[in-house]
């Protein structure tokens, strides 16, 4: 190949090298000075698994690098970031980088969050039971008893029951769930007649339809509820 008079040999495969191109010799790149980029942050194995470069896009037009500095571009608040070690980060490293800022506490970053604990999330508490392993209860557990004069009693609202009735009524329940179980303090005031429902299965000795305040206990399997009532207390 010539080229104005000279003999000029074509390059053999691989003889050219990145060091012998000039830059902009091949493509002439208009590059946004905002944008600039330190090339050597770029090379093979510059940034390893412990330290990281950040780069942020803050619009169409610009990028700014964060590299421990603090920077604000348009509507964007970007918090201080510095070198990052891996497992490093906890609850007070957090930062907010788009419409906020940086927060220095667990508590500030909540704040920038808007959330509210025991409102939003959860208070973390280690003794909190969990229902897939055995428990033993180092304080008292309690079922609050629902008062009801209506002889539907829901099993979604509590466990225990105080029934009083004010007329003749059925005894049954609603949201059976199999192996739920509790009491029922039924008050009868007036030897009101209590009949049960199709789903209520009772012994040959049951009688509450007399004046007095019987404990009734029950069990349901989910489809059925079985009951058991004492004599009437006094």
């Amino acid at each position: 190949m010539s080229y104005l008079g000279l003999e000029i040999a074509t390059p053999a495969d691989d003889s050219v090298t990145s060091a012998k191109i000039v830059d902009g010799a091949i493509l002439n790149v208009d590059v946004n000075a905002s944008a600039a980029i330190d090339a050597s942050k770029l090379a093979d194995g510059s940034v390893s698994d412990t330290e990281f470069q950040y780069i942020s896009t803050l619009s169409s037009n610009a990028q700014t690098q964060l590299d421990g500095k603090s920077a604000t571009t348009g509507n964007a608040s970007i918090a201080t970031v510095g070198t990052v070690s891996a497992g490093s980060w906890e609850a007070t490293d957090v930062a907010v980088l788009h419409g906020g800022t940086g927060a220095s506490s667990a508590s500030s970053a909540r704040t920038n969050l808007g959330l509210v604990i025991d409102t939003d999330v959860q208070a973390y508490d280690a003794d909190t039971a969990k229902t897939d392993v055995d428990q033993s209860w180092a304080g008292t557990q309690r079922g609050t008893p629902s008062t009801v004069t209506d002889g539907t009693l829901d099993l979604d609202t509590a466990n225990n029951f105080q029934y009083t009735p004010g007329a003749a009524d059925t005894l049954e329940f609603s949201n059976e769930t199999a192996g739920q179980a509790g009491f029922i303090t039924l008050i009868n005031p007036s030897a009101y007649t209590i009949s049960l429902g199709s789903e209520v299965k009772k012994g040959a000795s049951w009688d509450v339809s007399t004046a007095g305040t019987y404990l009734v206990s029950y069990y349901s399997d989910g489809t059925s509820v079985y009951v058991s009532a004492s004599e009437a207390l006094s």
